[in-house]
């Protein structure tokens, strides 16, 4: 799960798992959430969706949730929402359902906060990562998700002032953590964070990620980082 949130505004990346959970061990008011976007349908992405919307329900919450994603995701999505029928739950949140072409540079939303880009990734199944750009601030942050090195997301951190990048291994699907550096020197970007890390992976295993791009970390769980 990503949460990107201000003052006022949260909206959630995927939500495999407990995603009420950490965003309360976050310290992210969850009445402040208004949308969801999905990145792609396997089960460390979207299993979390109907947990989520119950957790959501009992927190409080009356208003409904717009969901965005491509047909994949949302076919998948309503499946999941069905199966644990809750919709006749009393005063339970309607859902709106927003699908997304799997195009480049597709627009998902934009208000006054925030304005979020998708564009295909290159994985086992169809995917999408996303740019989010601080309407406040004027930069943005990239987020991969679960990618090999594909020209789409290159593009779309163009110029970005985080790249979130996965680097789970280099093999069909995904990247490793020297892949995610060359694609954020090529982006010219000023921060590479990776993510969904291989079990194991710690900074003694950053040094040739490092040769190719200075400013690069590994992501932590509940890590926070500012654009």
């Amino acid at each position: 799960m990503l949460a990107f949130t201000d003052a006022a505004s949260t909206f959630l990346v995927d939500c495999g798992g407990d995603t009420m959970h950490r965003l309360l061990s976050a310290g992210i008011d969850p009445n402040t959430v208004f949308a969801l976007v999905i990145t792609h349908t396997h089960p460390d992405h979207i299993s979390g969706f109907p947990l989520l919307m119950e957790k959501l329900w009992l927190h409080g919450r009356r208003r409904p949730l717009p969901v965005y994603g491509i047909r994949d995701v949302i076919v998948l999505a309503k499946h999941l929402w069905e199966a644990f029928e809750m919709a006749g739950w009393k005063d339970f949140p309607d859902i709106e359902w927003n699908e997304i072409p799997h195009e480049p540079d597709v627009t998902v939303f934009a208000n006054h906060t925030w304005k979020v880009t998708a564009s295909p990734g290159k994985h086992s199944i169809p995917v999408i990562g996303l740019k989010v750009e601080s309407r406040t601030s004027g930069r943005f942050a990239v987020y991969s998700c679960d990618t090999e090195p594909c020209e789409t997301i290159t593009a779309l951190a163009q110029g970005a002032e985080i790249l979130l990048h996965e680097a789970n291994g280099n093999g069909p699907g995904h990247s490793s953590a020297e892949q995610a550096a060359e694609i954020a020197a090529e982006a010219n970007v000023r921060n590479l964070v990776l993510v969904h890390l291989p079990q194991g992976m710690d900074e003694r295993k950053l040094d040739g990620a490092l040769k190719t791009f200075r400013e690069t970390r590994l992501g932590v769980e509940l890590g926070e980082y500012n654009f």
